[in-house]
C-alpha cells in the first residue's frame, strides 16, 4: 500500500521550506560578500600628477580656499598637484577631492608664490586660508614714496603755505591693509593733519594714490575701496554726507 496524501503534502512542505532557507542563506552571503568587498575594496583616482588609492566606500571631501587678504583676484591662479583650479570673487571651491594629502599652489602677480599641505577627510570640508605675501618690499617710509595727484595741502592750511613758501609734508604714520597693498597714510602739511589712500602697484613698483588728499573723503570714494579700507575710514569719521 503506497504512501497516503498526507504524508506526500508533508515531505513536499519540508522540501520547500529547505529550500527556502537555503536561498535566504545565499541571500545572506552575497550580502555578505558584497558588504565586505564594499568595505576593503579599493579604486584608484588621479588629482594632477598624484593617484589616490581609496576604499569603494569612501566619499570625496570639499577643499575650501579663501584669500581674506587679497582686495582683487585679478591674474590669481591656483592649483592641487599641479591641477589646475578656477578662483571665484569669493575664494576657489574644490568638490571632488579624495581623502589623502595634497599641495595646493597660489600665485598672483607681485606676490610670492604660496604653497600649502593639506588634507581631505571623506565627506568634510577643509578650509585653507591662502595668505600671500608681496614680493616686494612695500613699506611706507617717506612721502616721496607716493604717487600722488595735486599737493598734500589741506583747505584750511594757513595761506602762507599757499605762496611760494616751503611746505614741509611729514608722515605721521601708516594704516596698512591687505598685506601691506593698500595704506590710509596720515600726513601733516605744516598746520594739520591730512589723508591719502593709496595702493601699490606691481608694475611700477610705486604707491599710487586712490583718494585724498583730505580730512574726509565722499562716500562715493569710499564705496569704491576694498571693504576693509571702508570699514576703517567710516569706523574712524573720515568721511562726509553728500
Amino acid at each position: 500500500m503506497g504512501p497516503s496524501k498526507n504524508t506526500s503534502d508533508k515531505s513536499a512542505s519540508n522540501k520547500l521550506q529547505k529550500l527556502f532557507i537555503i536561498i535566504i542563506a545565499v541571500v545572506i552571503l552575497v550580502a555578505g560578500i558584497a558588504a565586505l568587498y564594499w568595505n576593503f575594496a579599493t579604486k584608484t583616482i588621479q588629482v594632477g600628477d598624484k593617484t589616490y588609492r581609496v576604499k569603494m566606500s569612501e566619499k570625496e571631501g570639499t577643499l575650501e580656499v579663501e584669500f581674506s587678504n587679497l582686495s582683487d583676484y585679478s591674474g590669481l591662479a591656483a592649483s592641487v598637484n599641479n591641477q589646475t583650479m578656477t578662483p571665484t570673487t569669493t575664494g576657489v571651491t574644490y568638490e571632488q577631492l579624495p581623502p589623502g594629502d595634497f599641495s595646493l599652489s597660489v600665485t598672483k602677480p607681485g606676490y610670492t608664490k604660496l604653497t600649502i599641505q593639506f588634507s581631505i577627510v571623506s565627506t568634510e570640508t577643509t578650509l585653507v586660508n591662502a595668505n600671500l605675501q608681496p614680493s616686494e618690499n612695500t613699506a611706507i617710509t617717506s612721502w616721496g614714496q607716493l604717487n600722488v595727484t595735486g599737493d598734500p595741502i589741506l583747505y584750511d592750511t594757513p595761506s602762507q603755505f599757499l605762496h611760494n613758501k616751503p611746505i614741509t609734508i611729514s608722515l605721521v604714520s601708516v594704516q596698512y591693509f591687505y598685506n601691506k597693498t593698500w595704506a590710509i597714510v596720515t600726513f601733516n602739511d605744516g598746520s594739520e593733519n591730512g589723508y591719502e589712500v593709496v595702493q601699490f602697484n606691481f608694475s611700477s613698483n610705486k604707491w599710487q594714490g586712490i583718494a585724498g588728499t583730505s580730512q574726509f573723503f565722499s562716500p562715493n570714494d569710499v564705496n569704491k575701496m576694498p571693504t576693509k579700507v571702508q570699514s576703517y575710514l567710516v569706523g574712524n569719521n573720515h568721511t562726509y554726507s553728500e
